[in-house]
């Protein structure tokens, strides 16, 4: 994975792997962001999903609300940022 730390702006890490221990790696990323001066957006659960195969997640609704929802935020964020 390749990250870019730009002071100030906002960022938002999305995975695919969820209920399996890598949330500790997703945790790890947010605060990587966190300490360096970036905002992130949050959901209403972890903004992550588990498939077996391709296609899998595009099924799982609990992972596609909570993606609705982290989208939303980080549109309202951004909005606020510019001013409109």
């Amino acid at each position: 994975m390749k990250v870019l730390a730009i002071s100030g702006s906002a960022r938002r890490n999305g995975n695919t792997a969820r209920r399996t221990g890598a949330l500790h790696a997703v945790d790890a990323m947010d605060h990587f962001f966190l300490n360096h001066d970036m905002f992130l957006a949050g959901s209403t659960y972890w903004a992550v999903g588990y498939g077996r195969l391709p296609g899998d997640v595009a099924s799982d609704e609990e992972t596609l609300s909570t993606a609705r929802r982290l989208g939303e935020n980080v549109a309202w964020f951004l909005q606020r940022r510019e001013g409109t």
